[in-house]
């Protein structure tokens, strides 16, 4: 069973998705590709738990990667990488798990199956092992994206039903067990996909319908002092999404433009970074019409993915004003970058042997 990701009240996979050949460089790529190795960075590949698939989502500063992958069995496992092993998380008691962030001290977050067969967010030490952040009371379903140093956890949670039985999902902040709703900008859903060290949350939330009925989901930030404001779209009408915040308050995401599509139709979606200062910039693409931030370092440094100017999806990393192909593994054709630590390692996956396997890898930056 892949684990499955609830943005906005709808389920959409973190699997790295189908790859197609890589035929042609982006146009525009500066970095040079030697063995799919970037002239900027160095990539390791992880491996996997014995299986054919692995992804990196979050790596501390002290080197330590946690994510996903497949073990012998065909399971999915929340795993972490440290010292050179990769070693398999477990379960709350069902048959997967994936963990989506980790702090300097450690602790791992992310969502598990329990022996009831629900899913629930996890926080997992080395000294406790995996232990349950339980749901909202009559509820079934949370997940935990990502942990502060303080060991506040920032994710969602259903809150109820709708009148037709459907979920509904909200931000919420874990407090050690205790789980704060952090509401909505309006609209039906939200998820909360970043925490910084002083207790701000980023995430993306459904807004009331406009004035033609359509519907947006848009990028926000939450205080307990201000509560959830809404960051706004760099144009068009498929909304934004924050999925990081640094200490300084800046907040790297991807959004829709105002860019249509050659021969039309709506819309170019384009990276971002928000400021409190510039409010939304647009970071551009690189050769294709799509890019999306994932993580921002200490100093500034974001990363994420984008389209090619063939179509595939490679790994990213804007740094001092420039934006540059991360490049992949080795007869692979796709990459993607989620998150980064301040001494400049990447964590993500790639895939591998044409595209047959994926697995987690690091990248270590030489020149951001």
């Amino acid at each position: 069973m892949m684990p499955e990701h609830r943005v906005g009240g709808m389920k959409a996979s973190r699997d790295l998705g189908r790859f197609a050949a890589l035929s042609v460089v982006a146009a525009f790529a500066f970095l040079a590709f030697t063995n799919s190795v970037s002239a900027q960075s160095t990539i390791r590949d992880l491996g996997t738990l014995g299986g054919s698939y692995g992804i990196a989502y979050d790596v501390s500063n002290r080197g330590q990667v946690v994510g996903y992958s497949q073990n012998t069995a065909g399971d999915y496992h929340a795993f972490s990488f440290a010292g050179g092993t990769m070693t398999d998380l477990g379960t709350l008691g069902g048959t997967f798990s994936t963990a989506y962030g980790v702090n300097d001290a450690g602790q791992v977050v992310g969502q598990s199956e329990t022996a009831a067969g629900e899913n629930h967010a996890f926080v997992w030490s080395r000294s406790t092992g995996m232990k349950d952040l339980e749901t909202f009371p009559g509820q079934s379903w949370s997940l935990a994206e990502d942990i502060n140093k303080g060991g506040r956890v920032a994710g969602e949670a259903v809150v109820g039903l709708d009148p037709y039985g459907f979920p509904i999902t909200h931000a919420v902040l874990w407090s050690g067990r205790v789980m704060r709703d952090l509401g909505t900008l309006g609209g039906r859903d939200s998820s909360g996909l970043g925490i910084n060290d002083g207790g701000v949350v980023v995430g993306t939330s459904l807004v009331p319908p406009d004035s033609n009925g359509n519907v947006q989901t848009h990028a926000f930030m939450w205080t307990a002092s201000s509560g959830m404001t809404d960051l706004g779209v760099l144009g068009g009408t498929a909304g934004s999404i924050a999925y990081a915040i640094d200490n300084n308050g800046d907040v790297v995401g991807q959004s829709s433009t105002s860019q249509t599509f050659p021969g039309g139709g709506c819309c170019e979606i384009h990276a971002f970074r928000w400021t409190q200062g510039g409010g939304m910039q647009d970071l551009g693409v690189l050769g294709g019409h799509f890019s999306g931030a994932r993580a921002i370092s200490s100093d500034g440094v974001i990363v994420g993915l984008f389209e090619t100017s063939s179509g595939d999806v490679h790994g990213a990393v804007w740094s001092n004003g420039t934006m540059a192909d991360l490049g992949a593994l080795e007869n692979g054709f796709f990459s993607d970058a989620e998150g980064i630590n301040d001494q400049g390692v990447v964590a993500g996956g790639s895939c591998a042997v044409n595209c047959t396997v994926v697995h987690a890898v690091l990248w270590t930056l030489t020149d951001a």
